[in-house]
């Protein structure tokens, strides 16, 4: 891609185009099939995860623990561990820790 872009006085901008439309439907089905749009690595996950525990989105960030569950077992013990933490917020746990 970066040689037809260096040459695009020869090429014509048609095959840029064709390539940047490719690139646009691949993106497309990747955020279509993923629920955490371009986030499908268990880091990444884990990274969203906290964000959403930080902003005390705990369904959410259970639910990106699932999927570490489901998709990544080498990942699963962190994520178990979390998604219990998750879980206490949702039922009420936290409100023991202000007493």
């Amino acid at each position: 891609m970066d040689e037809k872009l260096t040459q695009v006085y020869l090429t014509r901008s048609e095959s840029i185009l064709e390539e940047f439309s490719k690139f646009k439907q691949e993106m497309s089905r990747s955020l279509s099939s993923n629920r955490f749009g371009l986030v499908i690595e268990p880091g990444e996950l884990v990274k969203l995860s906290q964000l959403f525990m930080d902003h005390k989105k705990y369904k959410e960030a259970q639910d990106c623990y699932d999927d570490i569950i489901e998709k990544h077992p080498d990942f699963s013990d962190i994520a178990h561990y979390y998604k219990a933490f998750c879980i206490i917020h949702l039922e009420g746990g936290a409100k023991d820790e202000k007493l």
